[in-house]
This record gives C-alpha cells, sequence and structure tokens, in this order.
C-alpha cells in the first residue's frame, strides 16, 4: 500500500511529533525532527552552516510513501544529496545527485519514498547558490556540462539533475560527518570543510563524467553493468580474502578487459584501488565506532601484517590507526 500526502501534512507530522519529543542539542544552529509513529521511525538533522545547510536523513517509513510538493515561480536551488541506504526520489542505495534551476512557473513535483529499507543520507544545499557554483568552477567551465555552464554565466531558465555513483572516497567522507566527533565551532568548521569535500569530489565527477561522453569511452552494456556492481558486491562482502582479478572476472562471467574497463568507467577507480579505499574506509569506521584495536582492525580488512597495515592507513589519512582508536561515538543525535 502507498500513503499519499501533501507536503503541508507531511510536514506537520513530523513538526507535531517534533513538538511531543523533548531534544537537547548542544548546537542552536541544529534542529531536529523525529518522525511521526504514524509514518514510521528516525530523524531528520538540519545543520545551518556558513552559506550551506547539511540535512542528514536516517529514518524509515512504515508503507511506501509519495510526498506531493507545489514550487512556487522563482523558487531557487542547488543541491547535493548522498545515499548510503534507501530508495528515495528515484535515488537508491549507492548513488548520488546534484540538482539545481529555478522555478519560471509553479511546479508540482512528487517525491517517493520505500519502505523496503531505511533511509540514509545527507544533502548539501547552498545559498546564494550562484555565487557559490561560480566560485567553485570559475575558469574551468568547459570541463562541465553545458547546463552547468549556462547556469553558472546567469542562464536562470536552466533545470538541471544528474545522478551517479557514490565513490568510496565520497562514502568516507559522508561517515565522517555522520560521525563528527567535535562540538562547537570546531565541529562548524569541521563539516564546513566535510560539504565543500563532497562538493569538489562531486563536482569533479561531473567533469569525469563529461570527458568519458566526449572521448571514446566504451560503451558498456546495462547487463555488463549490473555485473560490474555484482563485482563491486563481492570485492566488498570478502575484504578479508578477496577473489583475484581473474577468479573475480569468472565469477560475474566477465572478461578481464571488460571488467578492468568498465569498473573504471562506473566507479572512477580500478579494482584493486577500489578495494583499498574500501578496506581503509572499514578500518575507520572499526576503529572510530570503537569495536576493534588496529591488530583487530587490520585482520578484518585482510592484513596479515599490522605494520603493513599501518602503513597504508597512514598514506590514506596521513594519520597512524591509534590515532582515531576511541570509544564508541554516541547515536548521529
Amino acid at each position: 500500500m502507498t500513503i499519499t500526502l501533501f507536503s503541508k501534512d507531511y510536514e506537520e507530522l513530523w513538526q507535531d511529533t517534533c513538538n511531543l519529543q523533548q531534544i537537547t542539542l548542544a548546537d542552536s544552529n541544529e534542529a531536529v525532527r523525529m518522525c511521526s509513529q504514524q509514518l514510521g521511525f528516525g530523524y531528520i538533522r538540519t545543520i545551518d552552516l556558513r552559506d550551506i545547510e547539511l540535512s542528514i536523513f536516517n529514518y524509515q517509513v512504515h508503507e511506501d510513501l509519495n510526498v506531493i510538493f507545489d514550487f512556487p515561480p522563482g523558487d531557487s536551488w542547488l543541491e547535493f544529496g548522498f545515499h548510503l541506504s534507501g530508495k528515495r526520489s528515484g535515488k537508491r542505495t549507492g548513488q548520488n545527485f546534484v540538482t539545481w534551476g529555478t522555478s519560471l512557473e509553479s511546479e508540482i513535483w512528487v517525491s517517493e519514498t520505500s519502505a523496503d529499507e531505511p533511509i540514509l543520507k545527507v544533502d548539501i544545499s547552498l545559498e546564494p547558490y550562484r555565487k557559490q557554483l561560480k566560485d567553485f568552477v570559475t575558469g574551468d567551465l568547459n570541463r562541465f556540462p553545458t547546463e552547468l555552464q549556462q547556469l553558472v554565466e546567469g542562464d536562470d531558465s536552466v533545470c538541471y539533475g544528474e545522478i551517479g555513483t557514490v565513490t568510496p572516497a565520497m562514502r568516507l567522507v559522508v561517515e565522517q560527518i555522520l560521525y563528527c566527533p567535535y562540538q562547537g565551532m570546531t565541529k562548524q568548521i569541521y563539516l564546513e570543510s566535510k560539504c565543500l569535500e563532497l562538493i569538489a569530489l562531486k563536482i569533479e565527477q561531473l567533469a569525469e563524467t563529461q570527458l568519458s561522453s566526449t572521448s571514446d569511452a566504451m560503451r558498456l552494456k546495462l547487463d555488463d553493468i549490473d555485473r560490474i556492481y555484482h563485482a563491486k558486491n563481492i570485492i566488498v562482502n570478502n575484504l578479508d580474502n578477496p577473489p583475484s582479478l581473474s577468479e573475480l572476472a569468472k565469477q560475474v562471467e566477465l572478461n578481464e578487459c571488460t571488467l578492468k574497463r568498465g569498473f573504471r568507467q562506473v566507479f572512477h577507480t580500478t579494482v584493486f584501488g577500489y578495494l583499498h579505499q574500501i578496506r581503509m574506509e572499514q578500518a575507520y569506521q572499526l576503529l572510530v565506532a570503537g569495536n576493534a584495536n588496529v591488530t583487530q582492525a587490520a585482520k578484518a580488512v585482510g592484513y596479515a601484517s599490522t605494520t603493513s597495515f599501518s602503513a597504508a592507513f597512514r598514506k590514506k589519512f596521513g594519520k597512524n590507526p591509534c590515532a582515531y582508536r576511541r570509544s564508541r561515538f554516541t547515536e548521529y543525535i
């Protein structure tokens, strides 16, 4: 069964629940709205930074949900989103998006949320969006899609949306936002820097996508793309004992050449590079959550030598793994 709500009714459900909850936040620039028990469970957390609004979505609905939004003329937006889990507004687990534009007339938009799995995602909105975007890409416009060039140059008629893959580097930054260990002004600076890092990674991905679309990039069949995603899942599920490239190719029924070239095209890194990044990311999560010491973290991600693991970790994060070893963080709120 699918529930359909107008945005006003949807927002009031969250607001009513918020009024019933006693929520104490250390920082006055943060707001947390709890999900109504009628709707599901979880929260949406919003943090106001300098010219940036950071939103963390962590909730699950009981039934599939459609929310109808009515955007007035002149409404402008620039939003980056990174989905770690769930299906919402046409995006699924492991996807990111960027969307921008201005409503020239009243527009109706329907946001669809699936009840199949929890939503865990981070959204970043910029204001004033054109100035912010122009500061990021000035002097480098030819590397980007035509729509982005037109938007930066002042064409209000341009609306654009692009969906990409959350890379290991992006996922790591999202996790660092979710597990931010700081408070007060230090927290503000840290979160701002991580938001800008995510934006930089997404903008660079846009440039790489534009380059591949204008070059002789290998054309992948939909079936090949599915097999490449299957290869990624095999890697993630076997960090402690990953298959060789030839074994991986056999498991997903692709030849090695197609696997190597296709993997780079889809995930913007090599198979080995992806394995390394995921290993380091997993180790980082184990350490900062207090679930493992350095030796245990090394073993969990497939390193027999703690020395080799520490060297790889230090090269990736700039610090020894013991520096990240701490007691378990509290929940995101």
